[in-house]
This record gives structure tokens, C-alpha cells and sequence, in this order.
């Protein structure tokens, strides 16, 4: 029942968030709305087009732009093009999110104390709890994952 729930509320949304584009097309915000939607969904490639629609308008803070672009890439397997977006938006405004996201580019490039230095990092903003609970899990499976096993827990 939830999963058809949310289904519907999920194509609901991306109605929506068409309409909107339709309605105001150089207004970026509703195409990184929809290309956040489209990568939960793992329409991946769709949502890569939409965000770089979205930065060809200019919007005046290109930071959350960056970052779904860099997380798209990322998904993609496109890890060191990833690492640049996420790296310029890092530097706009190190949020929880673009942290988090950065940290699993840096992992995926076996940079992993890069990638932990992120994920505490992330963890002092205080983030939400959805968000909380991926960075614990992130920096869990760094830990199990790149510990040997005769290394004592850190």
C-alpha cells in the first residue's frame, strides 16, 4: 500500500513540477525540483539533462544546481567529473547534503580518508534524520570496509 502511495504522490509531483517548467521555462528551480524526483526514482540520465538545462539558465545561486549535477555523475559512474560539480558546490556552501554526496564520489575513487573527513564533517551541521541515519551508514561501511582486520576499531 505505501509503495503505491508513494508512487502516486511521486507522480503527482513530477505533474506538477512539468506544469511548472512549462509555465515559467527559464525558471531553474522546478527543473533541479524534478531532476532530484527523477534521481530518487533512478531516472538518471533524464535528470542529468534537466539539471544542466536548469545551469544554462544561471541561476544566481548555482550551489544546489551543482550539487544535483554532481550526484547525477555520480550515479552515472562519472565519479571524477562528479567530483568537480560536487567540489564547486562544496566551496558555494558545505551543507550536509553536498558533503554527504561529495564523500561517497571520494569513496567510490578509494579516497577514503577524504571521504570520512566529509562524512564527520557532515555530521556537525546537525542534519536531518533521514540524512543522519545515510552519513552513519556511509561512514560504517568506510570503517568495515577499509579497516584490516587486525586494525582496532576507531
Amino acid at each position: 500500500y505505501c509503495r503505491n502511495l508513494s508512487r502516486r504522490y511521486a507522480d503527482q509531483a513530477e505533474a506538477e513540477l512539468r506544469v511548472a517548467i512549462a509555465a515559467a521555462p527559464n525558471e531553474p528551480v522546478a527543473y533541479n525540483n524534478l531532476a532530484d524526483l527523477l534521481l530518487e526514482e533512478g531516472r538518471t540520465t533524464e535528470a542529468k539533462s534537466l539539471i544542466e538545462q536548469a545551469l544554462s539558465l544561471s541561476p544566481r545561486n548555482r550551489g544546489p544546481y551543482l550539487d544535483t549535477l554532481g550526484w547525477a555523475l555520480y550515479l552515472l559512474g562519472a565519479h571524477g567529473q562528479a567530483l568537480t560539480r560536487l567540489d564547486e558546490a562544496v566551496a558555494l556552501e558545505p551543507t550536509p547534503t553536498r558533503l554527504y554526496h561529495r564523500a561517497l564520489v571520494y569513496a567510490a575513487l578509494g579516497q577514503v580518508p577524504r571521504a570520512r573527513r566529509d562524512l564527520d564533517e557532515a555530521r556537525t551541521y546537525n542534519p536531518d534524520p533521514a540524512l543522519a541515519h545515510k552519513i552513519r551508514r556511509a561512514l560504517d561501511e568506510l570503517l568495515g570496509e577499509y579497516r584490516s582486520p587486525s586494525a582496532p576499531p576507531m
